[in-house]
């Protein structure tokens, strides 16, 4: 059994994909398993997976029908025999031989259920290279309740926004049933939620060795359609259902304050959808504008006054305006 299953799923990406496998196989660590999951990709993509695994025997492929990033993370998942499961964008890459020395000594030593890393931001655009997440309190983390812990990442902001930025214990995420829902496009949002309020061990290092890549202009992620907001609207409905629960009422307001940063993101996004929709989106807005005032960061605080000044639309566009001068 490898320590590490590390599940890369593929959709399209021929261009990036040789650089994200090689940055795994030049690992020093050799204890891992890499499950590649051919998502049903049009492109060269199935060929560079089983050349690959010509090459290295602790390479397994899965082709299948494309189905979607969670459809296809779930599949790495149920073939994995890791100790550990990790997640890696196959546009994205690791960077460095020994990214894995200090994640494999605090998996070994203290066996948490989720490890939080580091990350970089690759920006596209302008060959930028910058820190986006690291210097955790990793004291705290290390040495506090689970309700202390909680609150800090989400207080600090550091609560994270992907799955691949996490080291995650199989036999927890199987014992849980912490699988992604498939056919969504905010799948990170709610596995994230599902998974670090479930967990009872966490542990976080400040290696920043893996590289995402931002505004590539053919990212099926970089931008938002009528489709990317409804599920984001799917996922706040049903974790503001979820917190109902008493045994939520100790994070609740952290988890609400959470879900306002993504309604945040939808008065962004409003601007990218056809405008006969608008109008649709801009009433679930208005409904679900309440959260706003549980936000903690500047730039939610900032939302909800705009938006009480102003209104949904006039918020909307100078978000979406303040989000693209920022982009340039």
């Amino acid at each position: 059994m490898p320590l590490i299953s590390v599940i890369i799923p593929i959709y399209n990406v021929e261009k990036y994909l040789p650089k994200c496998i090689d940055g795994v196989l030049q690992q020093d660590f050799k204890d891992i398993e890499i499950i590649l999951v051919n998502d049903g990709s049009p492109d060269n993509c199935p060929a560079i997976c089983d050349e690959y695994a010509t090459q290295d025997e602790r390479i397994k492929v899965i082709h299948k029908k494309n189905g979607g990033l969670s459809d296809a993370r779930n599949a790495g998942i149920k073939i994995a025999t890791g100790q550990y499961l990790m997640f890696l964008d196959s546009d994205d890459y690791w960077s460095g031989e020994n990214c894995l020395q200090n994640i494999v000594v605090r998996l070994k030593d203290y066996q948490p259920d989720v490890l939080l890393h580091g990350c970089m931001d690759y920006y596209v655009n302008n060959n930028q290279l910058k820190v986006s997440r690291s210097n955790y309190n990793i004291n705290l983390i290390r040495n506090s309740s689970k309700e202390q812990i909680l609150k800090y990442y989400f207080e600090s902001g550091q609560f994270p926004g992907s799955a691949w930025i996490n080291v995650v214990k199989r036999e927890f995420v199987l014992n849980n049933n912490l699988f992604f829902i498939k056919g969504i496009k905010a799948e990170d949002i709610d596995w994230l939620l599902n998974v670090y309020l479930t967990a009872q061990k966490f542990d976080a290092v400040d290696d920043t060795f893996y590289i995402y890549l931002k505004h590539r202009t053919d990212s099926i992620t970089g931008t938002a359609d009528i489709k990317s907001c409804d599920d984001v609207f799917f996922t706040i409905r049903k974790w503001i259902d979820t917190l109902q629960d008493p045994k939520y009422n100790y994070i609740k307001p952290h988890v609400l304050s959470h879900l306002a940063y993504q309604l945040m993101t939808l008065y962004i996004s409003l601007n990218n959808i056809p405008k006969e929709q608008r109008k649709i989106k801009e009433k679930e807005l208005k409904t679900y504008s309440y959260l706003l005032a549980y936000g903690k960061l500047k730039k939610i605080k900032l939302t909800y006054w705009l938006n009480k000044i102003c209104g949904v639309l006039v918020t909307s566009y100078l978000l979406y305006l303040f989000y693209k001068i920022k982009k340039s």
